[in-house]
């Protein structure tokens, strides 16, 4: 069944893309899209979603739906700003957005796009989430996160994120090191060791994290074994 909505999807496609992490996702959510209606977020603030849908089970295997189902943020409003959040993610999901202008060809592949926020005060926090299966192999997920201060209508760093929030960054970044562990000795570190080095010594901003309605922090980071992201929920 294919469900094409909201015309915005062809701005996507004149954009170019940037990084997103991935990360290994052992079960595989259902192949539905739920469209969401334009919410006033925020004094004006409003988010809504672009995207579409088409995909078919297999004839073998009735559990595997091959195609692809994508939601896109899209966040608009009076302050001016937000059209550069909007263009940056439009610029980092090209790629997804791509999959509305074709007919779905392969038969072993799945993609799913999907989106989460949360207005904490002020601070608006968007969580896209990419889903690629292939059929019988292992499914991994790509993120994209953003950041933006509707009250004072800026775009937010990791580094301005932390300070909004209050957090330092020595105990966050000693928090991760700990936390962020292979069981059960919890010696050795799940995540590369460049990553850790780049964010401790070079760039915060390469820290990607959030913070869900229940304000607990999550982070997300590559894998030590090959580089493929995953995620942990820091105390």
């Amino acid at each position: 069944m294919k469900n094409h909505y909201l015309s915005s999807i062809a701005g996507f496609l004149a954009l170019l893309a940037v990084g997103c992490g991935n990360q290994t996702i052992k079960e595989i959510p259902q192949a539905t899209t739920t469209k969401i209606p334009v919410s006033d977020i925020y004094k004006g603030v409003f988010l809504s979603d672009t995207g579409c849908c088409d995909t078919l089970s297999r004839p073998d295997d009735p559990l595997f739906a091959s195609g692809y189902c994508i939601r896109i943020p899209v966040i608009s409003g009076e302050h001016s700003n937000l059209k550069d959040l909007q263009a940056l993610i439009q610029s980092d999901l090209q790629k997804q957005a791509e999959y509305c202008s074709k007919q779905p060809e392969d038969k072993d592949l799945f993609v799913k796009t999907g989106f989460w926020y949360v207005v904490d005060d002020s601070l608006l926090s968007i969580v896209v989430e990419t889903l690629t299966a292939r059929y019988l192999a292992e499914a991994v997920s790509e993120f994209c996160v953003y950041h933006y201060d509707l009250k004072n209508n800026r775009i937010l760093t990791t580094r301005d994120l932390l300070a909004a929030w209050g957090i330092s960054q020595v105990p966050l970044l000693s928090a991760i090191a700990e936390q962020v562990t292979l069981p059960p000795d919890h010696s050795e570190p799940l995540f590369r060791s460049d990553w850790f080095e780049t964010i401790r010594w070079n760039d915060l901003n390469k820290l990607k994290l959030y913070r869900d309605s229940l304000h607990q922090l999550t982070v997300i980071y590559p894998l030590a074994e090959n580089g493929i992201e995953s995620t942990q929920i820091i105390q």
